[in-house]
């Protein structure tokens, strides 16, 4: 019979259930005992921030420097429930300079800014290290420095290094005058290897003092950060000097021979410029101008773009007709052709002399009867005496011609 109460008993739920609720309520009794119970909690490194920085900057052209400290260490008390998960990261020691009026020196207390969730008025402060931050405020101003670029790599086989450009040449920097006094230049260094063509890049820089040590850039204020900076490499190539010649009187190119110093010179440039250059041409040469051989001086003339790296400017050229003699004769038959409709002409140069350079058993063969010269007169527009230039023709020796250029006189007239 006992033992059927004891089983009635455990299959009542109204008793379980009263059971559950007191154990409920026991463990929310204890847990919120807990929650509210106080705590003290250490925070390590807690970041110090200006509040009104920019204000102060925008509207005084003021600037905080020389902060005795950037982290404090503070000791808080509060409700488990409240701090208990509070960690230095969560926090800010603030200290507001809006209202700061004057530049020197300065020292605040802070207040601690809390995350949302934390009520700040259940928090009081136990402790802080250090509890007072000293600083400077003091005048913002505006340095204008070179900007320094530096290329220590190096450039491929066939290929120049000519030189590196920045852009912006200078760059101003903002901070206070103690911060700006050792800055001296901004530097780039670009160090690329095998370089075979220019290349623009944009790159950080440093900053620098006047021996070349690093500047730190804490507390100052970049125009840009960046700079511009280009690379130059030019491809390089030796290339000849040549000369063209127009033969005639027997010069041909087996019997000329033509000497050019210096024979060929360095040159630099764009690849797409320079790869397209096989030889630089400095002068052509009329045959018929000299009797035997002539040296002269000319310019070398390079395209746009293009860089005598070989530092020569001008060539000695000589050209030398081998193998003919020269010799004079007297032309008696002197005609003209091409008179414009409408003129007249009279030719008043009988005779003249020529030279003549060809071999030795043509000039011996030459007569009179195979001498001529020929005045173009298709170009004459006016009336009088007046020279023109005339044309020697040696018939029946194509080995042979006169060197040298001759006019003669005639008077033209209108009416025919």
């Amino acid at each position: 019979m006992a033992k059927k109460r004891r089983n009635k008993l455990l299959d009542n739920k109204i008793l379980w259930l009263v059971v559950s609720l007191v154990a409920s309520l026991l463990i929310w009794m204890y847990l919120t005992g807990t929650q509210q119970e106080e705590i003290v909690v250490d925070l390590s490194g807690v970041e110090v921030v200006f509040e009104g920085e920019d204000s102060l900057r925008d509207t005084r052209g003021y600037v905080i420097a020389n902060v005795d400290s950037y982290r404090v260490d503070v000791t808080v008390r509060g409700s488990r429930l409240n701090i208990g998960t509070l960690s230095s990261s969560d926090v800010q020691a603030v200290i507001d300079v809006s209202g700061i009026t004057k530049t020197g020196f300065n020292s605040r207390t802070f207040t601690l800014r809390y995350p949302d969730g934390v009520d700040a008025s259940a928090v009081s402060l136990v402790r802080s290290e250090p509890s007072i931050i000293g600083f400077d405020v003091t005048r913002m101003t505006t340095k204008a420095v070179p900007v320094e670029c530096v290329f220590s790599g190096n450039a491929a086989e066939g290929y120049i290094y000519d030189g590196i450009e920045c852009e912006p040449t200078s760059v101003r920097i903002s901070g206070t005058e103690s911060a700006l006094e050792n800055v001296a230049s901004a530097y780039v260094e670009i160090a690329y290897e095998g370089m075979d063509s220019s290349r623009t890049v944009d790159v950080p820089y440093t900053l620098r003092d006047a021996e070349g040590n690093e500047v730190s850039m804490e507390g100052l204020e970049l125009e840009t950060d960046t700079v511009s900076v280009t690379v130059n490499i030019n491809m390089t190539k030796e290339v000849p000097l040549t000369v063209s010649a127009n033969y005639g009187a027997g010069a041909t190119e087996d019997n000329t021979r033509i000497t050019v110093n210096p024979e060929s010179i360095m040159i630099s440039g764009d690849s797409s410029v320079v790869d397209a250059i096989n030889s630089i041409s400095i002068a052509t040469i009329d045959t018929t101008s000299f009797s035997a051989s002539v040296t002269d001086e000319y310019d070398i003339i390079l395209p746009d773009g293009v860089t005598n790296l070989t530092g020569t400017t001008s060539a000695d050229v000589t050209v030398e007709v081998l193998g003919l003699e020269t010799r004079s004769f007297t032309v008696n038959n002197i005609s003209y052709t091409g008179l414009p409709e409408g003129y007249t002409a009279e030719v008043i140069t009988q005779s003249l002399p020529v030279t003549l350079r060809g071999s030795a058993a043509d000039l011996d063969a030459i007569r009179a009867e195979n001498l001529t010269a020929v005045a173009d007169l298709s170009e004459v527009s006016h009336t009088g005496d007046m020279t023109v230039t005339v044309r020697i023709r040696v018939d029946g020796f194509p080995n042979t011609g006169a060197i040298g250029s001759y006019q003669i006189a005639i008077s033209v007239s209108r009416g025919g």
